[in-house]
């Protein structure tokens, strides 16, 4: 189910824009960024050496 400003979306909206800061993932799986990244890399069997950790922490902070 999806949420715009934090209300359940029932039926589909006539125009479908949805602004960039009403939209909100949830992934009950994941505790956070990081837990979902971990999943990532264990599931692509990427070397953790092989991330630029920097660019992906300031995209996250921002």
């Amino acid at each position: 189910m999806a949420k715009v400003y934090g209300q359940p979306m029932l039926e589909m909206p006539q125009d479908l824009y949805i602004p960039p800061d009403a939209l909100e993932v949830f992934l009950e799986q994941f505790e956070g960024p990081l837990d979902l990244l971990l999943y990532l890399i264990r599931k692509e069997n990427i070397s953790v050496l092989e991330i630029p950790m920097a660019k992906l922490t300031l995209q996250y902070i921002e």
